[in-house]
């Protein structure tokens, strides 16, 4: 078999690409084509992540980076903010260039989402802006399709959760009040009338006035606690 033969039966495996290199706290995959930062993992030394000029459209693939810091964007076209709540340390942003940072109220969202942050697009977050960001809701611009599905789907969920919350303590009040106001009648009124098979018609007549009597205080009482 000659060189040629034999190269052309030998399956060459190429070495996988290596995406970025983590040098003092500092990793920078710019320029390099990326749809997605997956392959960056978790990285519990990463501080500064360059991730500026590629093909991300969001931060979804971002694993938490538990000491990051700084994030470069830029040049991305990200559309959504879908991933960026795992910024819980960030301080600095830089989405220069964006599609996202077009949008009105785009600052607002971001600051929502990442509370953490001091500056973004190399400007220092106003304290107006962050107060102005607390009472921010309108996120149907900033949010995947599928994110505002499993948001509406949680929502739901929060909601049944809170309905079944508030249905379990009424039950448990009502019972409480209604053993409350028992013991208060038994208090105030003693051992119920008892009618027996040699009762006569006034004994009955007394035991029906009483209790009438009973039951209307037993109710007041009931509905004031």
């Amino acid at each position: 078999m000659s060189e040629e033969e034999f190269d052309s039966e030998v399956e060459v495996k190429e070495e996988p690409r290596v995406v970025g290199k983590l040098e003092n706290g500092v990793c920078d995959v710019s320029n390099q084509n990326l749809s997605s930062l997956f392959c960056l993992g978790v990285q519990y030394k990463l501080q500064q992540l360059n991730a500026s000029n590629n093909q991300l459209t969001s931060l979804k693939s971002l694993k938490q980076q538990p000491m990051m810091t700084f994030l470069d964007i830029s040049g991305n076209p990200i559309e959504n903010i879908d991933g960026f709540n795992r910024l819980t340390k960030l301080e600095e942003l830089l989405m220069l260039d964006t599609p996202i940072s077009t949008l009105e109220n785009w600052r607002l969202a971001i600051i929502n989402t990442v509370p953490s942050l001091k500056k973004l697009n190399n400007e220092e977050i106003t304290d107006e802006e962050r107060e102005n960001a607390k009472n921010f809701t309108d996120f149907d611009s900033f949010t995947s399709d599928s994110a505002k599905y499993d948001n509406a789907v949680n929502n739901q969920l929060k909601n049944n959760q809170i309905k079944k919350y508030h249905q379990f303590h009424q039950g448990e009040f009502k019972d409480f009040a209604r053993n409350e106001a028992l013991l208060w009648d038994l208090q105030n009124s003693g051992p119920c009338p008892k009618i027996t098979d040699t009762s006569s018609d006034e004994d009955l007549k007394r035991a029906i006035i009483s209790l009438r009597h009973r039951n209307r205080k037993l109710a007041d009482t009931f509905l004031k606690c």
